[in-house]
């Protein structure tokens, strides 16, 4: 016997079961409450999640009303047993009490498993590995690293070279008119974003004598684009840099923005989606997103060979430093999107997992689907709350043979700028 209890919204168990090896038969399902059956029906709603991971017919869902009685108690212990042997069924990473209507009976009533509530940690598949950032670690002022590696900024790039030839941004541009087209023939909106370098919002800490051009892609090709109807580039360029200086939208040691720096970008593209496609709620406020500090963090320049910028080239050095830092990481206790199984059709890229959140008894809200490299991990969190199927697919180029079958309200897809000025 398989399932899972995912939640109690609205004083209603909800999750599913069945045997694998009679895939045809519905189950029976009964919920006890503090030790006590109090309800029991058969395990047949369809749920297309289940169908689309490999789960039978997907027909094994159950939505059992808990009688309302129970309401008037502040906290009661829920389990739910399935089959003829009345096997237990597991809960949910996550699982909670949702209420959905402050002034309804269930306000203020909380369900945990018997046994205690479930700790909600981060899921994270095997197959999933940290993605290596490059060769080699460029030593700045005050211990602070920077990415060197033929993916990065070359040194004349460094010395304030234009990062883009007028060439590039022609090249560039087409590559947006082609994709806004065809995400027009989907009929689906379609927004692309830039997320700033680290040497952008951190230029004062580069080495001395180092700096970037003034032009940067974004406005280039965002005056290009203007001029051809070609849809535009969502720049998080001015409000990472509003939220905060480049010391705290960044880490020390690390190539990616930091969890509060993700904070700041979800904020600016929750608004953007919502002009453009969808009505979504208002984005989390900072005073509501919760924090905690992290000792001993190490990212991922911090084993790197380190290298230094002399006349025009890196030349490795043996630099002396601690290349341990505090880290603020995301608080998730309070989120209520849980990780689902990922049909095979969102396998989009070898050896990285697609991610698929569901936020439980939400069916009101809309999908999305966010399109990306590795600093999208940390903007899950934060938008995958907002919509009732939200799916991220770790790859550079719009997928849009899964994208049609997805069919979501909104396509989210953010590029790197040092991806942006390398054409991928």
């Amino acid at each position: 016997m398989e399932g899972r209890l995912e939640a109690v919204v609205d004083g209603r168990a909800i999750g599913w079961a069945w045997d694998p090896e009679q895939p045809d038969e519905a189950v029976e399902v009964e919920i006890l409450v503090d030790g006590e059956p109090v309800a029991m029906g058969i395990a047949d709603v369809e749920r297309s999640v289940l169908a689309e991971a490999g789960i039978g017919t997907g027909h094994y869902g159950f939505d059992l009303q808990l009688p309302e009685q129970l309401s008037a108690h502040e906290s009661h212990s829920i389990r739910v047993t399935a089959g003829p042997d009345r096997v237990a069924v597991l809960p949910f990473e996550g699982f909670e009490t949702i209420s959905r209507f402050p002034d309804g009976p269930w306000e203020g009533t909380t369900f945990v498993v018997a046994g205690g509530p479930q700790a909600r940690v981060p899921f994270v598949p095997e197959d999933e590995p940290t993605p290596d950032p490059g060769e080699a670690a460029l030593v700045g002022q005050g211990g602070w690293l920077f990415l060197a590696d033929r993916a990065n900024l070359a040194p004349a790039q460094l010395g304030g070279a234009p990062l883009l030839s007028d060439a590039d941004v022609e090249a560039r541009a087409e590559e947006m008119v082609e994709r806004h087209r065809r995400m027009r023939q989907l009929r689906i909106p379609y927004m692309f974003a830039v997320a700033p370098m680290k040497e952008r919002l951190c230029g004062k800490l580069l080495p001395e004598g180092a700096s970037l051009h003034p032009g940067r892609p974004v406005p280039q090709l965002n005056a290009v684009l203007m001029q051809r109807n070609g849809g535009d580039i969502v720049d998080l360029h001015p409000i990472l840099r509003q939220g905060g200086s480049g010391r705290e939208v960044f880490p020390r040691t690390g190539s990616e923005w930091n969890d509060r720096g993700a904070f700041f970008a979800y904020r600016a593209l929750m608004k953007e989606a919502g002009k453009r496609a969808v009505e979504l709620g208002e984005p989390l406020l900072e005073e509501e997103a919760h924090f905690s500090t992290r000792p001993g963090f190490r990212g991922d320049l911090a084993d790197k060979t380190k290298v230094a910028l002399a006349e025009g080239s890196f030349t490795p050095v043996e630099a002396e430093g601690d290349w341990e830092e505090e880290a603020e990481v995301v608080d998730v206790s309070n989120l209520k999107a849980l990780r689902m199984p990922a049909p095979s059709h969102l396998e989009v890229t070898r050896g990285r997992a697609p991610h698929l959140y569901e936020v439980p008894g939400r069916l009101d809200l809309p999908r999305a689907v966010l399109v990306g490299p590795a600093c999208c991990l940390q903007l899950i969190p934060w938008l995958a709350e907002h919509f009732s199927r939200f799916v991220f697919l770790w790859t550079h180029e719009l997928p849009l043979e899964t994208l049609e079958l997805e069919m979501p309200h909104v396509v989210i897809h953010v590029v790197p700028e040092r991806l942006l000025i390398h054409g991928q």
